[in-house]
């Protein structure tokens, strides 16, 4: 009896492969790729590290006495629990995990029944950068409450967006127990819909005051410096300081905004860990640069818009798609009124970045 792999995939007498005709190239390209991979000396001492450092093997071996006296027998136990993740599943995950990688793949696909393996899958995906996807049926859904809790917050999905960012912190907020997720995400709502329209107001009633005033006085402003400066002898004193106040807040608010989002997308995006403090000034470094290189700060903000304005949609349509999948979302997918409304303001998002592609291209912006 041979108990190593062949080169067709079988145990011995063992093997063979009963699975749809879509997943044929799949397992096929394992097949032929899996003793080179696996006989890689790279890949043994990687999966050796991680099952050292960080699975924590060798599990210690237990001697049971008490059951050995009852059954007079010597009885030791594996302590495989001790593992991380509490179970053996971890150092199979580790394995298939570093095989995908090196095969190219960028998502792992797991199905699982009491969660354990989910959790140990999820946990390595979350350790290599990877997106993990667990299918688990609806009753054992039900049952293993605190594992699909934990898999659901090791598999946090980041993109470049304040929207995204908002999202991240209704992460934070998971818990198993589905009232508290509806309450949480009430409070959410409510939070989001106060913070973006106070700054819709503040951003729109200096528009309003701008366009009014130096519109209506036939002045041609092209700075915020002159922009302020201009204000001050039309309106006096206190509007200007209004108008510099709100936007001094402005400002403070998308640079927090802008900071804190891109801290989140930078610890997503890469496979080690970086200092918060680090990620931060990272994502500062950019609007430093423009800065100390004298760049029109009005220049600046409008080309900013400009970017954001096409950038938009990439965020927006993945949130669409996510929030309207009920195998993601469950009882919790959009509504049929929020899913119309949602792409009503994605196609009007792409409508005018495409009026604006046109006025740049034929001179007219």
């Amino acid at each position: 009896m041979s108990y190593s792999v062949n080169e067709y995939g079988y145990y011995g007498k063992f093997g063979g492969a009963y699975i749809p005709e879509m997943l044929y190239p799949n397992v096929e390209e394992l097949r032929t790729r899996y003793l080179e991979i696996t006989g890689e000396t790279s890949f043994q001492r990687e999966l050796a590290e991680l099952l050292k450092d960080y699975v924590g093997r060798p599990t210690p071996l237990y001697y049971a006495k008490r059951l050995s006296e009852q059954y007079q027998a010597k009885i030791f136990l594996k302590r495989e629990d001790l593992c991380h993740t509490g179970a053996h599943k971890i150092n199979n995950t580790c394995g298939q995990i570093l095989l995908a990688q090196r095969l190219g793949k960028t998502r792992i696909i797991a199905e699982t029944g009491a969660g354990q393996h989910g959790v140990a899958t999820a946990t390595v995906c979350a350790l290599k950068g990877m997106e993990c996807i667990v299918y688990m049926g609806e009753k054992d859904i039900e049952r293993q409450a605190p594992n699909v809790a934990r898999m659901k917050m090791l598999g946090a999905t980041v993109m470049p967006h304040v929207i995204y960012l908002h999202s991240h912190l209704v992460q934070t907020r998971r818990t198993s127990d589905e009232k508290d997720c509806i309450h949480h995400l009430k409070m959410a709502k409510v939070d989001v819909f106060f913070a973006m329209n106070m700054a819709f107001i503040v951003n729109a009633a200096m528009v309003i005051v701008s366009a009014a005033v130096f519109n209506g006085n036939g002045l041609s402003v092209d700075s915020i410096e002159a922009a302020y400066m201009t204000l001050q002898p039309l309106m006096g004193n206190m509007a200007a300081g209004v108008f510099g106040l709100a936007l001094l807040a402005s400002g403070l608010s998308s640079a927090t905004v802008g900071t804190m989002a891109g801290e989140v997308i930078l610890n997503g995006f890469v496979g080690f860990d970086i200092p918060i403090s680090i990620r931060r000034l990272i994502t500062m470094l950019p609007g430093i640069a423009i800065l100390m290189a004298g760049i029109n700060p009005m220049s600046a903000l409008i080309t900013s818009q400009v970017v954001l304005s096409f950038a938009l949609p990439a965020a927006v349509i993945p949130l669409m798609l996510i929030s309207n999948n009920a195998a993601l979302m469950g009882r919790f997918k959009n509504s049929g009124p929020t899913n119309i409304m949602g792409w009503l303001i994605v196609s009007m998002i792409l409508t005018m970045n495409a009026v604006l592609l046109y006025l740049i291209f034929t001179g007219q912006a």
